[in-house]
């Protein structure tokens, strides 16, 4: 037997005819829903990893220096003070 979208072939020897049709159906049902599901899982693993980022120093959004009393908002590149964003008087 074989399902023709995804090309998967399954093959049972034996001596009934109708007992190896229903052991290949049943084998071809399962490694079909196997397949999608694996092509499934992959999708919302590359929309999650898409959606998360590396995690890298390149992924970040802002910096906080308290030496320096500043916050740096890195996706509008503005400086505000520390004490100020502490306190919530800043929209970021």
């Amino acid at each position: 037997m074989r399902h023709k979208p995804s090309n998967i072939k399954v093959r049972v020897d034996g001596r009934s005819q109708l007992l190896n049709r229903r052991t290949a159906r049943e084998l071809l049902e399962i490694r079909v829903s196997s397949h999608f599901a694996a092509i499934e899982n992959r999708f919302r693993s590359d929309v999650r990893r898409s959606a998360i980022g590396s995690g890298e120093r390149g992924d970040k959004i802002r910096t906080y220096r308290e030496q320096d009393n500043l916050v740096i908002c890195h996706r509008t590149e503005q400086k505000y003070r520390l004490s100020d964003a502490r306190k919530g008087l800043l929209k970021m």
